[in-house]
């Protein structure tokens, strides 16, 4: 069953509205390698999603990862500069 009837489904028996920032939400588009073309959020059955945001957490592709590495790099500089002016 895809996100977005799955969202109707649990406004409908929880008698509340689908909040309005996650139609934006759902039109956000991800790249399917092997469809090779873009989907809407919305339109991707929630094993799917589920497959695909796990394996962007576990991947050292995912944007927040990368920006982690640069930091623990750039960390990893400052502290062998601060070595060296101790050393000298």
């Amino acid at each position: 069953m895809k996100i977005k009837q799955l969202l109707e489904i649990q406004s409908f028996l929880e008698k509340r509205a689908v909040p309005e920032d996650l139609g934006r939400l759902l039109n956000l588009t991800y790249y399917s390698k092997s469809k090779m073309q873009l989907l809407n959020i919305g339109d991707m059955h929630l094993t799917h999603f589920v497959r695909v945001f796990a394996k962007m957490l576990e991947s050292n592709d995912s944007p927040l990862q990368n920006e982690i590495d640069k930091m623990r790099e750039r960390l990893d500089e400052i502290e062998q500069e601060n070595n060296n002016d101790n050393t000298h």
